[in-house]
């Protein structure tokens, strides 16, 4: 009896350690769709802050070479017109609403554990495909890459 319920402790330890060790996250994982939707709203963000910027300050950034991101805006908020800028950017953010359907898993390299997943991403009334992988880092935290986002 004893061997028995020491074979069932080392087994109960196995199957704790397997599902701690991250094993390969699946497109449709909560996680995973949580920070796909949180980079392509970063992605959003970036890309529209040049162009808020310049309706707002009427300061072409192409011609003088400029870079601006809303981080730096941030950062010099009582500058110029940043806190108009940045007030146009987080009311067309707070507008926008962003959601997955139809993901589907395109394959898994489970020597990498790594997933690839394709969903259609829609923000507000427009859709459009992506793709995105999902894997673990080797410090254990989710690490996702998202393509297709214009």
């Amino acid at each position: 009896m004893k061997r028995v319920i020491q074979k069932l402790f080392v087994v109960v330890l196995l199957l704790v350690f397997a599902g701690c060790s991250g094993g390969i996250p699946k497109g449709t994982d909560s996680d995973v769709k949580d920070l796909v939707l949180k980079i392509t709203k970063n992605e959003i963000k970036k890309q529209i802050t040049t162009s808020i910027y310049q309706d707002v300050t009427r300061i072409n950034v192409a011609f003088f070479g400029m870079k601006v991101s809303y981080e730096d805006l941030k950062r010099n908020i009582d500058k110029d017109d940043n806190r108009k800028v940045v007030k146009e950017i987080d009311s067309f953010m707070s507008k926008l609403t962003l959601a997955l359907s139809n993901i589907r898993t395109d394959s898994i390299q489970e020597d990498i554990k790594k997933s690839t997943s394709s969903a259609e991403l829609k923000v507000n009334d427009k859709v459009m495909k992506i793709t995105y992988t999902a894997q673990y880092n080797d410090d254990g935290r989710l690490y996702v890459e998202v393509f297709g986002l214009k």
